[in-house]
C-alpha cells in the first residue's frame, strides 16, 4: 500500500517516511493552522499562498470578512468565498506515479492556436523557442494550472478584437502509472494532482527572493507571514479610516431651546445608551399629541383659574378609574381559570351524554349492516320522519298503512320498528345530551355578549383620561385586548368541542396599573389641598417641556439612533483593533515553524543546492518577533541586501536553489517546470544548472522552456551522457502566428545526429509521400544531414579537441587526429549539396536544377555514412 502524505515541503528525506507515519510539513502545518483561524484570517493566508501578494480587491474582501467576524457590519453584505483548502494543496494524497503527458486544446491563451500542443517525456523535456515564438504562452499556461509561487494571469490574443465569452482553458493529459486521463482545466480552478507539479519562472523567482529591505530571500512557505502582516496592517488602516469617518461631536443639543430631561439625556449619549428606551422617548403619536395639547391647555387654565376647578377634574378622573376597576372585577370571573374549568366540565359532560345517547339509539333499532345508527345524521332522519308521519295522521303508523318512503303497506313488525325509532327521540339519554348542548350554547352566547372594551373610542371617559394620563389609556387598551383574546379562546374551545385549546392559568387584573394612576391623582389632589398650587403648575410646565422635547426628538430620532449606533460601533471597533488586529499569532507561528523546519533539514538542503549551483554565500538565519515578523529569512552577513551584493544571475541562482530545496524536500513532488531558468547567467553556471537539472530528471519529470541555445545544447548533452530519456520540441513563429510546434526537434546537435539515423527516418517518410509533403521530408532529411556533418567535424574529424559551447580546448586528443585533405573536401562538398536540397542552389553539377528527389537524398546519406567511417579513423 502506498504511503499517504501531505502535498507540501516535507523537510526530511523520502526514506524518513518508510515507517508509515507521515512527517509534518510546512504546508500541512499551514493547512492545520489556517483552518482554525477566523474566516478573514483564513481567507488572507489562503490567498497569500496562492497569489504571493493580495490585490486591492482581495484586501477589500478580507476587510469585509473581518467586519463580519467582529460584528461590525450589518450582517447582510455579500461575502467572498473562502477557499476550502488553505494552501491550495491536497491535505493528503497517495504518493503514486504521476506524469504530465501532454497539453493541448489551448483556448484563449495568448495568440497560440488551439491546434498547437506539447508532449512531455518521463525524464527530461526541453522546449526551445526564440523570443516571441509563443514558448512563454505554453509556460504561463502550465504555471497557471500547476503549483506556482506567482499568480499568472492568462490573456487571450490582444490583437484579436473579436469578443469571446468562453473562459480560457487547456486540456492536460496525466498518466498515473499507466492510466492516462485527460483533464479540461479552466484557468482559475485547482487540481490536486497538478499541485504536485511545481513551476519556476521569473515571477516566482522574485518571490523566492523577497524584496523587503531587511530580507535576502525567504524559504518557501514563510513569505505568507509577511504578506499576512502587510494585509493586517492595511485592514487596520481601513478600520482607522472608518473610525475617523464616524467620529463626530454630539451636536443634538442645538435641537432644544430650553433645558429639560430629554435634552439632558441627549447631551449624555454614549456607547452604553440603550436604543429601545431611546426610541421609546422618541415615539410621539396621537396620544402624546393629545396629551401635549391637554397639558398646554391645563397649564394655561391653571394659571388663570382656582385650585378648586383643578381638584374637580382630578376627582372626576379618579371616579372614572374606580369605575373601571369595578368593571374589570365583574368581568374577570366570567373568563377566569375557574370559568375555563367549568367549560371543560361542560365539554366532558357533553361527550359522556352523547355516547349514552348514541348507545340508546343503536340499542333501539340496531342492525348489523347499518353503521350510522345513533349518529347525528340518523338522529336528524328519525326526527324528520316523525314530524312527517304525525303530520299525515296522529296515530301513524298502524299495520296496513303505507310506508312514508316506499308507500307499500306496513306489516306489524315494520310499524313496531318505526314506533321504537320515534320513541328514541324522547329517550332520557337523548334529552340529557340536548340539555348539555343548550348549556354550552348559552355559555357561548353570554361570553359573546360581554363588552370587554374598557375605553370605547368615542367615550367621554377615554377623552377625559387621555387629558389626565395618556399612558394609562394606552395600557388599558392593552388590557382590553388581553380580555378579548381570552374570551375568544374560551368561545372557540366550547364551539368546536376542543378541550385541548381551552386556555389555562389565571388572567390577572391590572391592579398595580390602576392603583398607581389613583395614587398619582391623590398626590396631585394632596398638593392642591396643601395649597401647593404653584407646585402643581410647575409640574404641568415640566411635563409640557418634556412633551415638546419628545416631539422634537421624534422628528430627529433616526439621526440620534444612528449616532448612538455609531458610538457603539466605534467602541467595538476600537476594542477589536486592539485585540483582533494583533500580529502576535503570526509571530508565534513563524517562530514555531522556523524552529521545526528551517534550522534543520531546510538549511542543510539549501546549502547543498547552493553548492551544486555554485551560489554558496555567507548567510544567516535571523529571527525576531515584531508585528508578526518572526522569520526574517536569509540575510547576507553584514546586513547587506542581496541585490546590493550579487548580480542578477547570482540572485536567480539563489532563487533556483531555494526552489529545488522545496521540490526535493517534498516526496509528493512529481515534476518540475522551469521557464528560462538561466536568464542573466554566465556560461559556467549554465553548465552547472544543466548538470543539476539533468540529475533532477533521474528522480522526477523535468520540463524546461528556454530560448538559450547554449543552455539547450548543454542540457541535451548531459541528458544523453547520463542516458536520461530526452524529449524535445521547437516552438516557432510562422507567418506572424506564434505557437507552431515542431515535435521531436530542437536546433541542437544531440547524440542522434552522430549517425545518419535521423536523415534515414525522413528518407523513409519521403518514399511513402508525394507532392509537397515528399519535398518537405526530403528537405528535412537534408537538414538532418547538415547537422550530422557538424557533429562529424567536431567529434570524429577533430576528435572533440574543441567542443561547441565549451571554453576548454582538449589538447590531449590532438594526437588522435588523422587529417585528410580529401576528406575535408568531401565534407565541404556535402555541405554544399545538402544546401541545394534545402535552399534550391548548389555548385555541383550533379545536384543543380529541378525539384529535390528521393534518390538525391539517399545518395547524400550514403556519402555521409562513408565520411563518418573515414573520419572515425585515428592517427596510429
Amino acid at each position: 500500500m502506498a504511503d499517504v502524505v501531505g502535498v507540501g515541503d516535507i523537510l526530511l528525506d523520502a526514506e524518513a517516511i518508510s515507517g508509515g507515519v507521515a512527517p509534518s510539513t510546512i504546508w500541512q502545518e499551514l493547512e492545520a493552522w489556517g483552518v482554525a483561524l477566523p474566516d478573514w484570517q483564513r481567507f488572507v493566508v489562503s490567498h497569500a499562498v496562492r497569489d504571493g501578494e493580495l490585490s486591492e480587491d482581495r484586501i477589500g474582501e478580507a476587510y469585509r470578512l473581518f467586519l463580519r467576524e467582529a460584528k461590525l457590519d450589518k450582517g447582510t453584505e455579500e461575502l467572498p468565498v473562502i477557499p476550502s483548502s488553505v494552501t491550495g494543496r491536497a491535505n493528503s494524497i497517495t504518493i503514486g506515479a504521476l506524469q504530465l503527458k501532454e497539453m493541448k486544446a489551448l483556448k484563449g491563451v495568448n495568440a497560440i492556436p488551439e491546434t498547437s500542443g506539447l508532449t512531455f517525456g518521463p525524464g527530461l523535456t526541453v522546449i526551445y523557442g526564440h523570443n516571441g515564438a509563443g514558448k512563454s504562452g505554453f509556460a504561463r499556461a502550465l504555471s497557471a494550472v500547476c503549483f506556482s509561487r506567482s499568480n499568472q494571469n492568462i490573456f487571450g490574443n490582444v490583437y484579436d478584437t473579436t469578443p469571446t465569452h468562453s473562459p480560457a482553458s487547456v486540456e492536460i493529459v496525466l498518466d498515473r502509472g499507466g492510466s492516462a486521463e485527460t483533464v479540461r482545466f479552466v484557468f482559475g480552478d485547482e487540481n490536486d494532482d497538478l499541485q504536485r507539479i511545481s513551476v519556476f519562472d521569473s515571477s516566482s523567482a522574485r518571490i523566492h527572493l523577497a524584496q523587503e529591505n531587511t530580507l535576502g530571500f525567504q524559504p518557501v512557505g514563510f513569505d505568507v507571514f509577511d504578506e499576512m502582516g502587510r494585509v493586517i496592517g492595511l485592514i487596520g488602516k481601513k478600520l482607522d479610516a472608518a473610525i475617523e469617518a464616524l467620529t463626530k461631536p454630539n451636536d443634538f443639543g442645538k435641537l432644544f431651546i430650553e433645558p429639560g430631561p430629554v435634552a439632558e439625556e441627549i447631551a449624555q449619549l454614549s456607547a452604553e445608551t440603550e436604543i429601545a428606551p431611546l426610541r421609546a422617548r422618541g415615539t410621539f403619536g396621537k396620544a402624546e399629541l393629545e396629551r401635549l395639547e391637554e397639558v398646554a391647555r391645563q397649564e394655561k387654565e391653571t394659571s388663570a383659574k382656582s385650585s378648586a376647578e383643578a381638584m374637580k377634574a382630578l376627582s372626576a378622573a379618579k371616579a372614572d378609574i374606580t369605575s373601571i376597576q369595578t368593571r374589570i372585577a365583574d368581568l374577570l370571573p366570567k373568563i377566569s381559570e375557574e370559568a375555563c374549568k367549568s367549560g371543560l366540565g361542560l365539554l366532558a359532560e357533553q361527550a359522556a351524554t352523547t355516547v349514552k345517547a348514541v348507545e340508546a339509539g343503536a340499542e333501539a333499532v340496531k342492525h348489523p349492516d347499518l353503521k350510522q345508527t345513533g349518529t347525528d345524521k340518523w338522529d336528524a332522519f328519525v326526527e324528520a320522519s316523525r314530524d312527517l308521519g304525525l303530520a299525515e295522521k296522529e296515530a301513524y303508523p298502524q299495520s296496513g298503512e303505507p310506508c312514508l318512503l316506499c308507500h307499500r303497506p306496513l306489516d306489524e313488525p315494520s310499524a313496531t320498528l318505526i314506533r321504537r325509532m320515534w320513541a328514541f327521540l324522547d329517550d332520557v339519554a337523548r334529552q340529557a345530551m340536548l340539555a348539555v348542548d343548550d348549556q354550552i350554547n348559552a355559555r357561548i352566547k353570554s361570553l359573546r355578549e360581554l363588552d370587554l372594551t374598557l375605553l370605547p373610542p368615542e367615550s367621554r371617559i377615554r377623552s377625559d383620561l387621555s387629558k389626565i394620563d395618556p399612558g394609562l389609556v394606552a395600557a388599558l387598551d392593552e388590557v382590553s385586548e388581553a380580555l378579548i383574546k381570552r374570551r375568544d379562546e374560551i368561545v372557540s374551545a366550547l364551539d368546536t368541542n376542543s378541550a385541548g385549546s381551552m386556555p389555562k392559568g389565571e388572567i390577572l387584573p391590572p391592579t398595580k396599573l390602576l392603583s398607581d394612576a389613583v395614587a398619582k391623582i391623590d398626590e396631585q389632589k394632596k398638593a392642591l389641598r396643601a395649597g401647593k398650587f404653584d407646585e402643581v403648575l410647575a409640574k404641568l410646565k415640566a411635563e409640557h417641556i418634556e412633551l415638546r422635547q419628545r416631539q422634537v426628538l421624534s422628528k430627529n430620532i433616526e439621526d440620534v439612533v444612528s449616532y448612538v449606533e455609531n458610538l457603539k460601533w466605534l467602541k467595538a471597533a476600537n476594542a477589536k483593533k486592539r485585540s483582533g488586529l494583533s500580529t502576535r499569532f503570526l509571530t508565534d507561528k513563524q517562530r514555531s515553524l522556523f524552529q521545526t523546519h528551517i534550522e534543520g533539514a531546510y538549511r542543510e538542503r539549501l546549502d547543498h543546492e547552493c553548492g551544486l549551483l555554485d551560489c554558496s554565500f555567507p548567510y544567516e538565519l535571523k529571527t525576531r518577533g515584531s508585528a508578526g515578523q518572526t522569520l526574517r529569512g536569509l540575510r547576507v552577513q553584514g546586513g547587506h541586501r542581496p541585490e546590493d551584493i550579487f548580480s542578477e544571475g547570482e540572485q536567480r541562482a539563489l532563487a533556483l536553489a531555494d526552489f529545488l530545496t522545496e521540490v526535493n524536500l517534498n516526496p509528493a513532488s512529481a515534476a518540475v517546470i522551469l521557464d528560462d531558468p538561466v536568464t542573466s547567467m554566465d556560461h559556467q553556471r549554465k553548465r552547472k544548472i544543466a548538470i543539476r537539472l539533468a540529475d533532477e530528471a533521474t528522480r522526477r519529470q523535468v520540463i524546461v522552456f528556454t530560448h538559450d541555445l547554449v543552455f539547450l545544447t548543454l542540457l541535451a548533452d548531459h541528458a544523453e551522457n547520463a542516458a536520461i530519456p530526452l524529449e524535445r520540441h521547437w516552438v516557432e513563429r510562422l507567418d506572424g502566428v506564434p505557437g507552431h510546434v515542431n515535435i521531436g526537434d530542437i536546433p541542437a546537435n544531440t547524440r542522434e545526429y552522430r549517425k545518419t539515423t535521423k536523415a534515414r527516418e525522413f528518407l523513409a517518410k519521403a518514399k511513402k509521400a508525394s507532392g509537397s509533403e515528399k519535398v518537405d521530408h526530403i528537405r528535412s532529411g537534408a537538414g538532418a544531414l547538415r547537422r550530422t556533418l557538424e557533429v562529424v567535424v567536431i567529434q570524429y574529424l577533430f576528435k572533440d579537441v574543441v567542443q561547441r559551447w565549451d571554453e576548454q580546448v582538449h589538447l590531449g586528443a590532438l594526437n588522435k587526429i588523422e587529417w585528410s585533405n580529401e576528406l575535408a573536401d568531401e565534407i565541404v562538398a556535402l555541405q554544399d549539396d545538402t544546401s541545394r536540397l534545402l535552399e534550391g542552389h548548389s555548385n555541383s553539377d550533379e545536384f543543380a536544377g529541378g525539384m529535390p528527389e528521393v534518390d538525391s537524398l539517399e545518395k547524400l546519406i550514403d556519402r555521409v555514412d562513408a565520411v563518418i567511417e573515414k573520419a572515425k579513423q585515428e592517427r596510429q
